[in-house]
């Protein structure tokens, strides 16, 4: 027991010396490290002082503020540049604007005012026309009027001729009937039915001009002579409208018709002249005129 405590104190001197020798060296080498460490560290916030002495400096000697004062008066200027260009430019924009709309007006202004010439003169070559076609229809009308000219008709005596011979079938009537046998009524009668054979000659009661000549439903063929002084003679229920034309004028006795059949009102009737005078748009009695 003894022997082991001898050896265990021996062997613990030997660890302390151990322990002491090296922990000098560790410790040592811990000092330089941070010695070390704290030179490098030094170094460091050095280099950053120096760099920002520089720029420190830099910024005193106010080099940025320089450019940055002539960029802002170059930007000024260019600012102020574009504001003139702007300002110029609607100026121009409004002189142009002016322009165009005092170019519009004078145009406008000539355009009409050339309509207006355009109009006065075509109006002066309408009344120049106007007046010149005036001028011939009134040429044409006098043309006319003399080709058309009725002739003057001449009545020695207000009276007239029977167109042609024979008995009085049917008396003229104004204020009583007749009886008609084709109609089975009793009816007017402003006229006189002349009885003859068919084919017989019917003459113009006197002077006139043919005025119509046609074919009624009723009454057949037809001619009504205008004698003037608003006198006129109708012949009804004939045979042929080709002896005479509208417009000739006839005299006294000559041969205008024929008797014929063509009146289907006075069909059932023996062959007869139907014969009217119109007195001043009036129906008379032939016989109360007539010679």
């Amino acid at each position: 027991m003894e022997i082991l405590g001898n050896g265990g104190g021996h062997m613990k001197n030997k660890l302390m010396k151990l322990m002491e020798k090296e922990g000098f060296i560790l410790l040592l080498f811990i000092c330089v490290c941070l010695v070390a460490g704290g030179t490098l560290f030094l170094s460091m916030k050095n280099i950053g002082v120096d760099k920002n002495v520089g720029n420190e400096e830099f910024t005193i000697v106010g080099e940025n503020e320089e450019e940055r004062s002539l960029y802002d008066e170059q930007m000024d200027l260019v600012n102020n540049g574009e504001e003139a260009k702007t300002v110029n430019a609607d100026n121009s924009e409004e002189n142009e604007e002016k322009t165009l709309e005092e170019e519009t007006e004078e145009k406008t202004l000539e355009e009409e005012t050339e309509v207006e010439e355009d109009l006065t003169e075509l109006e002066e070559v309408e009344t120049v026309d106007n007046t010149a076609e005036d001028d011939e229809n009134l040429d044409l009308e006098f043309e006319d009027d003399d080709y058309k000219e009725t002739p003057e008709i001449v009545q020695d005596t207000a009276t007239i001729s029977l167109p042609m011979d024979g008995k009085v079938l049917t008396d003229y009537t104004s204020n009583t009937l007749v009886y008609s046998e084709t109609l089975d009524a009793w009816v007017g009668h402003e006229a006189i039915d002349i009885e003859s054979s068919e084919g017989a000659i019917v003459k113009a009661a006197a002077d006139g001009v043919v005025k119509e000549v046609y074919e009624d439903d009723l009454w057949g063929i037809v001619i009504v002579i205008d004698h003037g002084s608003g006198l006129q003679t109708r012949y009804s229920n004939l045979e042929t409208k080709e002896m005479i034309k509208e417009g000739v004028s006839v005299k006294k006795g000559d041969h205008i018709s024929k008797v014929g059949n063509t009146a289907k009102v006075e069909m059932l009737m023996k062959p007869h002249l139907h014969f009217e005078v119109i007195k001043n748009g009036k129906l008379v009695d032939p016989r109360s005129i007539s010679d």
